[in-house]
């Protein structure tokens, strides 16, 4: 799909179609310099490790328990 580049108050941006960020459910996209290509893909939510390391030790607490009932 091309779409055109839109300069809005000395910036430029680019618009996505409504369904795909419905689609993606993206609201925020990181835009990466390949190989001479631009990549746009969704943005990863930002976690930090006390975050992530809370959400893992939750989940092997609750397979633990599952496993002790089964």
């Amino acid at each position: 799909m091309r779409k055109p580049l839109i300069t809005i108050d000395g910036q430029v941006a680019l618009v996505l179609p409504a369904q795909w960020l419905e689609r993606y459910q993206v609201s925020e996209v990181e835009l990466i310099e390949e190989g001479g290509s631009l990549i746009l893909r969704p943005a990863l939510p930002q976690v930090s490790f006390e975050e992530a390391a809370d959400s893992l030790f939750a989940e092997k607490d609750a397979l633990l328990e599952r496993l002790r009932n089964a």
